[in-house]
């Protein structure tokens, strides 16, 4: 700030101070107008000062409009992974509350309206109904200012939804007449400039209704998917023409036959990266999901996080056939909890087998059980042998230029296989290769242990 303006506004705070001194009355005659004729004089200060501040330009009202519409969109792009919200000390509404030329060009940028999250409350009719009253025209405006840019939206609904018998995309009407939320409803407008999406808690059929709703999908992810009552698939299937990443994660064994139900009703042809959650074998045994993937010919990505407390886990014949079934498979990522049995079987394969996933660039393995580092093992051999092999990419094989292994390790120089593996791993990175071996836990003193 300028030093005079300053200057003028700490004066400025003084006579607001001393005027109100003034305010209490005198006793005598004299004195009231002694006091009439001061406050008109710190009356007649205070507007003149008003007048000098009212006119000040500040130095960042002097920008080009074009400049601070791109500082207001990178404060977006650099805030936490979370989606805006519909706070007031949080952006973009806080840009809006510091003067009119920014509040004038906040609501003349759709972009910064154009990403948006929101998460209901649970449905306790009360609350509900109070959300409804107090954020059903703020959303709306929100979204109207976006106008036709392409939308970004996170919803979050209760997951007490998998008890209600309410469907979110039929509205549900409380005495008022208002519109219940959650409820599609402030979204009828919007589904059409929906290219971005993140929801949790949704029904596999509702699941399949934001397909229709929403063909311009580029990336979608849904976590946490209901299976309340039977879900139909449609006689012909919804075609995503431009989704490009796809994520569906459950977390229940019941919901296995609604998931693949939903990935059945789908046609996805250029989707290139697919993630998926669960604690079942039968993902992976059951007909429908090779079929979903063969016939997704463009994935290039494939993502499978298995649940710690799975029951049955899924072993190197399980996912062999899935595997086969992308010929453009260049990512391939098993987190969560694989067993130490499946990390050595598909090491094994690509050691020896040139044709098993030939154009692999990036491998990414995650487990919380040990795996046979010691000596007396192989394991340390094995992980060598892929890496020097894969790496020199001999065979019409793709180099494999990203390894990432997060498992127990066991403590620094513990056993010549470990040593040895930390020089392999030295080596390839001089190389060039992104590779990373770390612990999934700490030892004893606390520390970890990468190699």
């Amino acid at each position: 700030m300028h030093p005079e303006n300053s200057r003028l506004r700490l004066r400025l705070s003084e006579i607001e101070i001393q005027l109100k001194q003034l305010e209490v009355g005198a006793t005598t005659r004299a004195r009231c107008k002694a006091r009439i004729t001061t406050l008109s004089t710190l009356e007649e200060e205070r507007h003149s000062i008003q007048e000098k501040l009212a006119h000040t330009t500040f130095p960042i009202l002097t920008l080009p409009v074009e400049i601070t519409s791109e500082i207001f969109l990178s404060l977006l792009s650099s805030s936490p992974p979370s989606f805006p919200r519909p706070y007031p000390r949080v952006a973009p509404i806080l840009l809006t509350q510091v003067c009119r030329t920014w509040r004038n060009i906040a609501y003349s940028l759709p972009r910064l309206w154009a990403t948006l999250h929101l998460s209901f409350p649970y449905p306790w009719r009360r609350k509900v109904q109070q959300w409804s009253n107090e954020y059903t025209s703020f959303i709306r405006d929100w979204l109207r200012r976006a106008g036709t840019a392409p939308l970004t939206l996170s919803l979050v609904l209760p997951l007490s939804r998998c008890y209600s018998a309410e469907p979110f995309f039929q509205p549900s009407q409380c005495r008022c007449g208002k519109i219940l939320c959650p409820s599609s409803f402030l979204l009828m407008d919007q589904w059409q400039s929906l290219t971005t999406f993140r929801g949790s808690c949704f029904t596999a059929a509702e699941c399949l209704t934001l397909f229709t709703l929403a063909p311009r999908l580029v990336e979608c992810s849904l976590t946490a998917v209901l299976s309340r009552q039977p879900f139909v698939p449609p006689a012909t299937r919804v075609v995503l023409a431009n989704l490009e990443k796809f994520k569906l994660e459950a977390y229940a064994t019941y919901c296995l036959d609604s998931l693949l139900k939903l990935l059945e009703s789908l046609t996805l042809p250029k989707v290139e990266s697919f993630r998926s959650l669960g604690d079942f074998r039968e993902y992976f045994i059951e007909d429908r999901f090779f079929t979903f993937l063969s016939r997704t010919s463009s994935i290039k990505t494939f993502n499978f996080s298995f649940c710690v407390h799975a029951r049955v886990q899924a072993g190197i014949d399980d996912i062999t056939p899935i595997l086969d079934a992308i010929p453009s498979l260049s990512t391939l990522h098993l987190g969560g909890n694989c067993s130490p049995m499946l990390i050595s079987d598909l090491l094994r394969l690509l050691r020896d087998s040139p044709t098993f996933l030939p154009g692999l660039r990036k491998l990414s393995l995650f487990t919380w059980q040990k795996l046979p580092l010691d000596d007396g093992h192989d394991f340390s051999k094995l992980i060598v042998d892929v890496l020097n092999s894969r790496w020199q990419s001999g065979c019409g094989l793709t180099q494999l230029r990203e390894f990432y292994l997060v498992c127990p390790l066991p403590r620094r120089n513990q056993g010549n296989s470990v040593t040895r593996l930390s020089r392999c791993v030295s080596k390839m990175r001089k190389a060039g290769m992104q590779l990373e071996i770390k612990a999934s836990e700490t030892t004893v003193d606390g520390e970890y242990c990468p190699l």
